[in-house]
């Protein structure tokens, strides 16, 4: 090629040359030209098509999770991967609302826990931790335990070694050692009790009564009664400093479960009251959904369980339910950040509830297709879903969009829940 080149263009070809080499090298050389662009052009199609292939799934590409998705009328369980919507296990359950499932350890295999009836089961979040990563697998059950009657409240030890089920049929809880099995009656409840698990003790409380009990769980034992404000209902627990918090119709009660005191009640600033608190243990920050008398509201209650302080997050136009029964609540397992539907419009709030921004009181309002939506979480708060009719889509959550091109068909559902892992994820499903 390179001396065709040379003979077409240099000067000193002198006249030896015949007019067919020229006329070869020539046909050579538009052959390669001609060659050349075409690999070119295709090789540049070809990245295009990749660029845009890769643009068009990002986002689900780097999504490791698994969206539960729970239907009442027939007792269905589906599991769907969240980064194709391929299903990726189905269950039989009769269980209660998404306010009554939580994960818990043992560390080798977090679960999924929930109840209803005389009955709690478990299932495999779908993640198998092996220290700074985990293997995403299909999720399985786990266990399938006899507890008491109604089981509604629950609670989860900071180890997660442990679950309670506050049984309202009987007035006692149900005590689980997660990864025996072994179940531990404490009569020390009432008909509609905490089940708040601390690092040694369990909290019980009454709504009709004033009173908070810590009992010794192994030996079914009232330690302290601690005296209250009315109607407790609702409950958070920070871990490093050992102290709970009830709400009451008179605020937030501060209990000091070291000394077993009561420390102080952090009145409502607000008319209504709190009748749920969400938060992670290790997590300054509990978020309280607001109960007013129309039951709607547009504001969210903000703990600050450090400095032991109380604020509010006033969302301008919004309607606000403090019974997320059907699943329009939904906390990041880190605490960090909340998603909360409006019941009248159709929108849902990303809330930053991260101690160093909680100050500005963050919010996000993203638009969606339609009002009261079911949504969940994932564990950072970086991904969130919602399920409106039959579908489950996305929101992109740094861009405030809703991801209508990356939705997938459910078989319809009440309610939703995230599982995933803060971390490395192998995916082997």
């Amino acid at each position: 090629m390179y001396w065709c080149i040379y003979s077409l263009f240099s000067e000193k070809r002198g006249k030896s040359m015949t007019n067919r080499k020229n006329i070869f090298c020539t046909i050579f050389l538009i052959g390669m030209f001609a060659i050349m662009l075409c690999l070119g052009g295709c090789l540049e199609d070809a990245s295009k098509k990749i660029a845009q292939n890769q643009d068009s799934h990002n986002y689900e590409q780097t999504v490791n999770a698994w969206i539960w998705v729970y239907q009442s009328d027939n007792k269905a369980l589906n599991v769907y991967n969240a980064a194709d919507g391929s299903l990726g296990a189905s269950f039989t359950a009769d269980v209660h609302p998404m306010m009554h499932i939580m994960q818990a350890g043992p560390a080798s295999e977090p679960t999924l826990w929930m109840a209803d009836g005389y009955t709690a089961c478990s299932f495999t979040s779908g993640f198998h931790p092996h220290g700074d990563h985990a293997h995403m697998e299909n999720p399985e059950p786990y266990q399938t335990i006899v507890v008491g009657s109604k089981p509604t409240h629950m609670g989860m030890s900071p180890d997660e070694k442990l679950v309670a089920f506050a049984n309202d049929g009987g007035g006692n809880i149900s005590v689980i050692a997660v990864e025996t099995g072994a179940v531990t009656t404490v009569s020390h409840g009432s008909p509609h009790s905490a089940a708040l698990l601390t690092d040694n003790y369990l909290i019980t409380t009454h709504m009709d009564e004033h009173w908070l009990k810590i009992v010794s769980i192994s030996d079914d034992k009232e330690i302290k009664k601690i005296e209250i404000g009315a109607n407790a209902h609702g409950d958070a627990y920070y871990h490093p400093t050992d102290t709970a918090f009830i709400a009451t119709d008179a605020g937030i009660e501060v209990i000091d479960i070291n000394n077993m005191s009561h420390k102080k009640t952090i009145p409502y600033t607000e008319p209504g009251r709190t009748n749920f608190l969400y938060c992670n243990e290790n997590h300054r920050i509990a978020i309280g959904l607001h109960k007013t008398s129309t039951n709607e509201t547009n504001k969210i209650l903000v703990l600050d369980m450090v400095d032991e302080s109380l604020s509010y997050v006033e969302i301008d136009n919004a309607s606000l339910n403090w019974n997320i029964q059907t699943g329009q609540f939904a906390l990041s397992a880190n605490g960090k950040k909340a998603v909360i539907s409006d019941m009248t419009s159709s929108k849902v709030y990303v809330i930053d509830v991260d101690n160093q921004s909680i100050a500005f009181k963050k919010v996000q309002t993203i638009p969606v297709l339609s009002s009261g939506v079911a949504v969940g979480i994932d564990v950072t708060g970086d991904h969130v879903w919602i399920m409106d009719n039959d579908y489950i889509y996305p929101i992109d959550v740094d861009e405030g969009l809703l991801k209508t091109d990356s939705r997938f068909k459910v078989n319809g559902g009440d309610w939703i829940h995230v599982t995933s892992f803060d971390g490395e994820v192998i995916n082997e499903t």
